[in-house]
């Protein structure tokens, strides 16, 4: 039977046109990835059926992408259910702030999403980079004002700073942990002006190294000044009249209630999807177990909503208003350059491309069989 080697597959230049690979045995799969990432000239969107698979890919391609220069990132699910009482974990948050960030100006390299983050709705393509704030040294800062900036961006005002998204004021320094950066920094003024900027551990909180600038993004994907919760409040109303009120009322005063991620068209005109992030030249590449994966999503979606739909202490949006369908999933990928990666037995894609590769010998040892080795 008639192969296509590794290092070098057919690759799709027309959005009409989408292209179908058998998927090789074990870690030829990232090994096949890798070196798509290394001829495409542009953007590599990968697409897994969950996270668990997406960061086996992710530490396989690693490998295989040895020095490479090439950025590889991740942007990683909320882990929550939908419509959970709780909202994600802030170091999870600031990763997908900073892919968002980064996304646009991606000119080559690999990004690796599960099914379900590919259905979400996002905030607006302008609102991260148009509440970044910029932070340098010699620059001068009204230490009072900054933390009202701080607040709007969704930091949480704190003792010790130790995760995304917090700060701290103790005098002269000011200490942030901000989204897209692997340590916090530390703030030293000089009266109003800044007059150093340190990279610190945040367990010893002893200072590391210096840095000259910082880009600042938002600590949260909603916005918390006063024209978003002013535009909240009467999205609040529109959506929802009278329920919910004391959630509003905390809400008003800055204070945002656990899981309110799954109320961000209150927040916003309109959303985006991942999509829209995305740069002209994207080739998105699926695994097998897509479609499968984004249906059980939505499917527990709709069951969520519909067993909760009814309190009038928490009322709910619409599924529809919060993640996209898997018709509206499938006219996204089909408007971009496209390789659907099928299982090795698909009888519904015969013209997928076949790779080179076996799957190694069972080599499991069996010790209470008569002849372990040969059971």
């Amino acid at each position: 039977m008639k192969t296509t080697p590794f290092f070098s597959p057919a690759l799709p230049k027309n959005p009409r046109d989408p292209l179908y690979w058998r998927q090789p045995a074990g870690s030829a799969t990232s090994l096949l990835i890798a070196e798509t990432v290394q001829r495409h000239d542009g953007l590599l969107l990968l697409i897994a059926p969950n996270m668990q698979e997406a960061y086996r890919i992710e530490a396989e391609c690693r490998f295989f992408m040895g020095a490479s220069t090439l950025p590889l990132l991740v942007f990683p699910d909320t882990e929550t259910l939908p419509y959970d009482l709780f909202s994600p974990h802030q170091d999870l948050v600031a990763q997908r702030l900073a892919t968002l960030d980064r996304l646009p100006e991606l000119k080559r390299g690999l990004v690796i999403v599960s099914a379900p983050s590919m259905l979400m709705r996002l905030p607006p393509t302008d609102y991260v980079r148009g509440r970044t704030i910029q932070l340098a040294k010699g620059q001068r800062l009204d230490v009072e004002a900054f933390r009202k900036r701080l607040s709007d961006a969704g930091y949480r005002n704190v003792t010790q700073v130790m995760e995304h998204g917090e700060f701290a004021v103790r005098g002269a320094i000011l200490d942030l942990f901000p989204s897209g950066q692997s340590l916090p920094v530390r703030v030293d003024l000089f009266d109003d002006e800044i007059e150093s900027l340190r990279l610190f551990d945040p367990e010893t909180q002893r200072s590391l190294e210096t840095i000259d600038a910082l880009n600042l993004l938002p600590a949260r994907d909603y916005p918390l000044d006063d024209a978003g919760i002013q535009h909240a409040r009467k999205a609040w109303g529109h959506y929802f009249e009278s329920a919910g009120r004391d959630l509003l009322r905390g809400l008003q005063q800055g204070l945002p209630f656990p899981g309110i991620e799954y109320y961000l068209p209150i927040f916003f005109d309109g959303l985006a999807t991942l999509f829209d992030y995305l740069p002209a030249k994207t080739l998105c590449l699926s695994l097998p177990g897509l479609d499968a994966a984004a249906d059980d999503f939505l499917r527990e979606a709709h069951e969520r909503y519909e067993q909760r739909r009814h309190d009038r202490e928490r009322p709910l949006l619409p599924p529809e208003m919060l993640f996209l369908g898997q018709e509206q999933l499938n006219s996204l990928l089909f408007a971009r350059l496209q390789v659907r990666v099928t299982t090795e037995n698909d009888p519904a894609f015969p013209q997928a491309a076949r790779f080179p590769a076996q799957p190694l010998p069972d080599l499991s040892w069996q010790a209470r069989a008569d002849d372990p080795a040969q059971a």
